[in-house]
C-alpha cells in the first residue's frame, strides 16, 4: 500500500523560506560584526582591547558566513527532496512503506 506523500511539499517548501528567510538576519549581523572593529586610533586608552576586539570580530564574520553558506546548502538539499518527492511520488512512496511497515 502506497503511502501519500502529498503533506510533504508543503512542509518542504515551508522550511525552504524559512532558510531562506533566516539568511538576511544573518547578513545583516555579519555587515554589524564587521562595523564593531576599532583601530588604535579609535580605541583612545583601551588600545589593549584593539587586537582581542578584532580578533572576535573576525570569528564572528567567519562563523556568520559559513552559518549563511550552510544556509544555503540547506535549502538545495530540502530543493532536492522536493523534486525527488514530485517527480517520483509513487516510487518514494513504495519504497517507504516497504521500508517501515
Amino acid at each position: 500500500m502506497a503511502t501519500d506523500l502529498s503533506i510533504c511539499a508543503p512542509a518542504i517548501e515551508g522550511d525552504c523560506r524559512q532558510w531562506e528567510d533566516a539568511k538576511a538576519p544573518l547578513s545583516a549581523a555579519r555587515t554589524a560584526v564587521g562595523a564593531l572593529r576599532l583601530n588604535r586610533f579609535e580605541a583612545g586608552v583601551f588600545q589593549l582591547v584593539v587586537g582581542p576586539n578584532n580578533d572576535v570580530c573576525d570569528k564572528m564574520e567567519d562563523e556568520l558566513g559559513t552559518a549563511i553558506e550552510e544556509a544555503d546548502k540547506i535549502v538545495e538539499a530540502l530543493t532536492k527532496s522536493l523534486a525527488a518527492y514530485r517527480n517520483n511520488e509513487a516510487e518514494t512512496s513504495d519504497l517507504i512503506a516497504g521500508t517501515f511497515s
